[in-house]
């Protein structure tokens, strides 16, 4: 909003300047085009951008499917990855359950540490197993949708109280998006909820803590569905 308020005073300095020399109808016409060229700065500057250069977080309803896979799921194929057999009893628990992403897979997850957790994917249809990327808080997904959202707005915003960090980053303010392609996951975009601290250290401290800018949650237009395992 500063910028678009330094632009607008120069526009209107050139358009005083220029009243003397300029009969009232060409002044009509530079008016006009001061008036369609603050309107684009300000609504540019109001459209939320992400790392990726989209100007709104990938929607649900962008990535549908064509087919829900409803028969009984095949058995998990442990030979199908090389780190299938390690997670046997968890694959198997989950996979039972049916396909809840993208039409006939189903998203298995599992803690792995501090502040970490394993996702994986099982082909219903196949028993094939993709391991997916690891994450901190929560995944979103649907069934009728290829879409992916690893580390959802929604929770990042929970686990730092609506607040971006005043200390470093305990977890990463990265929300990533990935659509299913048939084969693999592929990343689509990502989104940095306090990008202005992106630059700081871990253990730098912020001059002006006591102020810390808000956490707002981009609207995902869909209600995320999260998988703590089976």
């Amino acid at each position: 909003m500063a910028a678009a308020a330094v632009h607008g005073r120069a526009l209107n300095s050139v358009v005083s300047q220029l009243d003397s020399s300029l009969d009232r109808s060409a002044m009509v016409k530079l008016s006009s085009t001061v008036t369609f060229v603050l309107t684009t700065i300000l609504v540019g500057s109001a459209v939320p951008q992400t790392v990726g250069g989209a100007p709104e977080p990938p929607r649900f309803e962008d990535y549908p499917v064509g087919r829900i896979f409803k028969r009984t799921p095949a058995p998990v194929d442990l030979r199908s990855h090389p780190q299938a057999r390690s997670f046997r009893t968890r694959l198997r628990e989950g996979a039972k359950h049916g396909p809840n992403f993208a039409g006939h897979l189903t998203i298995v997850t599992w803690g792995c540490g501090t502040s970490c957790r394993q996702l994986a994917i099982v082909d219903a249809k196949t028993g094939g197993v993709t391991f997916g990327p690891l994450y901190t808080v929560e995944v979103g997904f649907r069934l009728d949708s290829r879409l992916l959202i690893v580390n959802t707005p929604e929770s990042i915003l929970e686990y730092y109280g609506g607040r971006c960090p005043e200390r470093g980053r305990s977890i990463d303010t990265v929300s990533s998006y990935f659509a299913w392609d048939g084969r693999e996951l592929k990343e689509v975009t990502s989104i940095d909820l306090c990008p202005e601290q992106s630059g700081e250290l871990s253990n730098s401290i912020r001059a002006d803590a006591a102020d810390a800018a808000p956490l707002t949650a981009p609207a995902l237009g869909a209600l995320c569905f999260s998988v703590e395992g089976y």
